[in-house]
């Protein structure tokens, strides 16, 4: 404990592009901005894109004392498995680590020696060290000749040798290589330690996946068990079904006990964007400056398609309050406020209740729950626009002004909430966080594939027999969770047109690629769509899929908050587009015009609601532009009729 508590002295980090020199400016940036310890998100500094290219990745050391650099690396043929080890491919991982960084003391290191090869510049890869590479040299021991054997396939490493002060770790983030490098703050930045590396070569055969089929999920695992209001949502009815069991005990292990657990677990976000939930809270426990920090929950749930949030406030309030408490917890957060749509008045009304029950009942409040942590949550009601489901727009609104998305940085978890550090999660993500704490983070981890783990709340809208919200596995095939909890589509399968897996924002998908595609955020990536809010929106034959899109286009001209120009302009001239698409008063030229359109929307703007107007219309070319030019030929074909 006494080397993850020590403080790293001041050093510099240069990150050379041979191929590019405007990335090397941009790396010199970068570089001053972790010198003045301020977060690098995931997306701050990333390399190349192809395999092809790779970059040469040197440091200088500026000071003669120990340093942390943590490599954040998973690429498209490596993976992270379990909290303790990644996968590195040699045929892809290639660094240059000059002797002065060797000679400073950065090295892999196992608890009797062994350290990575440094083959030098005449070595047989042509100077580069490796992690490991090809023809290089097998690991040995340190200060000691080369051993003849062969390595093993797994080489343990130890995280925080003496002599290095730090030792490196690694952690999956995104398909890209990413190096965020800790200065002048605690060594403790990153989750998990590697522990292992296992080598790939063309004698490795790699294990298989650990579950092939996913779903139904049994009733003991169900984490909401009273989201059809069957039961008492009050304390005492929520308390009979195993809410705030032992809830003082999960507060006294800790914040770095709670980040643990909702790491291990696998959890992404559950309000869209599927960021890894522990990463995120991890962010708010920096040194204290004197402000308080806060966790804002994101009721607002104005998606179109998209009913899960209600019913958890409606039915299961308690699962929410609870679930600020233990999330503050783990954030260091003084108070929580609950912002909810404005039109959901019982929701609202009973989540209020179950405040004024944990507050009379010593479970939130000064002293929560007996642990010494002081804790209050507020509701906040809104006004019902769209937009303030965004969180910087919601923050705005929570502080009484207009519901307008704020530039970022700086994000939220530096100045949010009236100037403070804040968080802001949905509902359903913090609602699981205390089911997660007391039956561990291994056992959500069990649910679903890699990297999708967990339980989650699907909304089944649209033309099937019986709609629905219901709990169930992650990586639940589409057609399996239709036909097991909605009855099926409205005239058996073969009468399905396309489906909106993800609410409204998410692009659709004809059902060729509803046969089998999984409900979970890679495999429906894989499909050009998102799991977002998992409101499934089902479209049979006798839908008029052009008018369909054109209504969610309208939804959008309505919303939109008109900050950004691209938003403002571009969603009205896509709607106007649409409404001659639906009656094919149009030329099929303009089919790639609003194609265009939409790509100059996305990606353009402040918030994520021009991305969420441009992806329906780009759904709908992608895989019904011929019922698009066949409405427009017979358009015309009239037109010459009437003339």
């Amino acid at each position: 404990m006494a080397a993850e508590q020590a403080r790293v002295k001041s050093f510099g980090v240069w990150i050379i592009h041979p191929y590019s020199d405007f990335r090397f400016y941009w790396d010199i940036v970068m570089l001053l901005l972790m010198m003045c310890n301020l977060v690098i998100l995931p997306w701050g500094i990333t390399f190349f894109e192809d395999q092809k290219t790779l970059p040469w990745i040197s440091f200088n050391v500026i000071s003669d004392t120990c340093f942390l650099v943590d490599l954040v690396l998973n690429f498209r043929t490596g993976v992270l498995e379990g909290d303790d080890q990644i996968i590195l491919d040699p045929k892809v991982i290639r660094m240059r680590l000059p002797e002065d960084l060797v000679r400073g003391g950065l090295h892999l290191l196992h608890p009797n020696g062994l350290h990575l090869p440094d083959s030098g510049p005449g070595g047989p890869d042509g100077g580069f060290g490796c992690v490991p590479h090809g023809p290089c040299s097998p690991y040995r021991p340190l200060h000691q000749d080369p051993q003849p054997a062969a390595p093993p396939e797994t080489v343990p490493l130890h995280p925080l040798h003496p002599s290095v002060g730090g030792g490196i770790r690694m952690l999956s983030l995104s398909r890209l290589a990413l190096v965020c490098v800790a200065a002048r703050g605690p060594v403790a930045v990153c989750q998990g330690r590697v522990t292992s590396i296992t080598r790939f070569n063309s004698t490795t055969v790699e294990a298989p996946p650990k579950k092939t089929t996913f779903g139904p999920l049994a009733d003991q695992d169900r984490i909401f068990t009273n989201l059809y209001g069957r039961h008492d949502w009050r304390l005492k009815g929520a308390q009979s079904r195993g809410d705030w069991y032992k809830t003082k005990e999960i507060l006294l292990k800790g914040v770095d006990w709670i980040l643990n657990e909702i790491k291990v677990s696998g959890l992404r976000g559950r309000g869209g964007a599927g960021f890894p939930t522990g990463m995120k809270w991890g962010f708010m426990n920096k040194p204290s400056d004197g402000r308080p920090k806060y966790l804002v929950v994101n009721a607002d749930e104005g998606e179109p398609g998209t009913c899960k949030d209600r019913e958890i406030m409606r039915n299961d309030p308690h699962k929410l309050v609870e679930g600020c408490l233990v999330a503050g917890r783990a954030m260091g957060a003084r108070a929580a406020y609950i912002y909810i749509r404005g039109e959901f008045y019982n929701e609202s009304s009973n989540l209020q209740v179950a405040i004024n029950e944990a507050y009379a009942a010593g479970l939130i409040g000064k002293n929560s729950c007996g642990s010494g942590y002081d804790f209050d949550v507020f509701v906040m009601r809104g006004a019902g626009a769209y937009i303030c489901g965004e969180e910087t727009a919601l923050i705005e609104s929570l502080e009484g002004k207009q519901g307008k998305p704020r530039l970022k940085p700086p994000f939220p978890a530096d100045v949010g909430v009236f100037g403070c550090p804040t968080t802001v999660a949905n509902v359903e993500t913090v609602a699981v966080a205390p089911t997660i704490c007391r039956r561990g983070g291994t056992w959500f981890l069990g649910f679903g594939r890699e990297r999708n783990s967990g339980t989650k709340l699907f909304n089944i809208s649209g033309h099937v027999n019986a709609p629905c919200t219901v709990e169930e596995e992650m990586s639940i095939p589409l057609k399996d969770l239709i036909e097991r909890h909605a009855g099926g589509v409205r005239g058996g399968w073969g009468n399905l047109l396309c489906v909106i897996p993800g609410g409204s924002s998410t692009p659709l998908i004809p059902r060729s690629v509803c046969d089998t595609v999984l409900m979970d955020f890679d495999g429906l990536v894989q499909a050009q769509t998102g799991l977002g809010t998992a409101a499934l929106i089902v479209m049979d034959k006798s839908t008029d899929v052009i008018r369909a899109i054109a209504r969610l286009i309208e939804f959008y001209k309505h919303e939109s908050c008109g900050q950004c120009t691209p938003c403002r302009e571009g969603v009205d001239w896509m709607n106007k587009m649409m409404w001659r698409f639906v009656k094919g008063d149009a030329r099929a030229a303009e089919i790639d015009m609003i194609w265009e359109i939409s790509k100059q929307i996305e990606g353009h703007t402040i918030c994520a609601l021009g991305d969420g107007a441009a992806w329906p219309v780009q759904g709908l070319i992608r895989h019904f532009r011929p019922i698009m030019e066949t409405r427009i030929a017979e358009f015309q074909q009239k037109d010459q009729a009437r003339a």
